[in-house]
């Protein structure tokens, strides 16, 4: 294999790499710790979460 199809070969595994892992690294760094208390909640947590925000008027 020649040096170049290494790189790209190289390249594309990070690229992929990257695409694959964006979820998670957007759910720990950049979603708010009140919405990952809610997403880990029960049903009737999420069922009086969106009451509560019904009657805020979101």
């Amino acid at each position: 294999m020649k040096k170049t199809g290494r790189i790209l070969l190289i390249l594309l595994v990070i690229v992929v790499s990257t695409l694959l892992l964006y979820p998670t690294i957007k759910w720990y760094m950049f979603v708010p710790e009140s919405t990952k208390r809610a997403a880990a909640g029960s049903n009737e947590d999420i069922r009086e979460y969106a009451m509560g925000q019904a009657v805020n008027g979101v």
